[in-house]
């Protein structure tokens, strides 16, 4: 099967998500992202895009976002990732930080204990979460406690892992209390995977002869180009910086700074650490004399 491309037409979008620019279109969803045995409407397939598009979600991570539909009759629903919700709340500003664990009954006490390890004299109870945040410039929290039994579902994840999969929830939640902008609409696998679901359907897929689900390095912003561009000119000149900094790009394998990466700017920026500017021997003398006038002027 040769590699898809995303088709511009009526159901096709383009934006730019942290990892880079994302194109898609209703029969990428259709034949790649979509889980379940369930047909998949044109309008949830809209629906779906224009929800990536909001969001900034770019399906081809490791899990960043699927389309699922089990059943005839009952509407498709757009899940994330778990590692989604992580990643958006640790690039908010305002986010400090979290604690999580499971409820657990333990002969005759209750009791809430970090980490999601079951002890086989226990009996699970619930999942928990605090999330650390500002705002308005003051610390605050959100606290969630979630039931076992409300969540539970008939699946293979649950039935194999159900400690974890109860603290995830109650993360989920957690984080979309404090964030309800970055989360709004989003929902995990955790939450909402029906009993026909199996952990394998949130893996990476595959199109063609590419995996889509490695994680890259997201691409730069235009401030950090900016900046770059100044601290070249600032050690090579205009002329020399400009020319270096086309060599370094085009060793990189790329065609423009625009698709430089954060990794691609480390890189950089040690190698721009490494160059050494030589200064002849009549401009240290010229500098000598510079100095010279200033202590007499003093």
């Amino acid at each position: 099967m040769k590699n898809e491309v995303a088709v511009k037409s009526e159901n096709y979008v383009e934006y730019e998500s942290p990892y880079g620019l994302v194109q898609l279109d209703a029969n990428i969803v259709k034949n790649h992202l979509t889980k379940g045995n369930a047909k998949i409407t044109d309008s949830e397939v809209m629906l779906f895009l224009e929800l990536c598009k909001r969001q900034r979600l770019d399906p081809f991570v490791t899990g960043e976002v699927f389309l699922i539909k089990y059943k005839e009759g009952v509407p498709a629903q757009t899940v994330v990732g778990y590692n989604t919700y992580k990643r958006r709340a640790e690039e908010n500003p305002n986010y400090l930080g979290k604690e999580e664990g499971i409820v657990v009954q333990r002969g005759n006490d209750i009791v809430k204990k970090d980490g999601a390890c079951l002890y086989p004299q226990e009996k699970l109870l619930g999942g928990w979460c605090k999330v650390s945040y500002l705002k308005n410039n003051y610390q605050v929290y959100s606290y969630k406690e979630c039931e076992m039994s409300e969540y539970r579902q008939d699946n293979t994840m649950w039935r194999t892992k159900p400690a974890m999969m109860i603290c995830k929830v109650a993360v989920s939640q957690a984080l979309r209390d404090a964030f309800p902008k970055e989360m709004n609409g989003l929902y995990t696998a955790e939450e909402l995977a029906p009993k026909e679901a199996k952990e394998s359907d949130f893996e990476p897929v595959m199109i063609g002869e590419v995996k889509l689900g490695e994680i890259q390095s997201p691409i730069i912003s235009t401030e950090d180009r900016k900046e770059l561009f100044a601290k070249v000119k600032d050690k090579l000149g205009s002329e020399s910086g400009t020319e270096w900094l086309k060599e370094q790009v085009k060793a990189l394998g790329l065609d423009s700074t625009t698709k430089l990466t954060e990794d691609n700017l480390k890189a950089l920026y040690e190698n721009l650490d490494n160059i050494v500017i030589e200064v002849s021997e009549d401009t240290v003398c010229v500098l000598d004399e510079v100095e010279a006038e200033i202590e007499r002027g003093k």
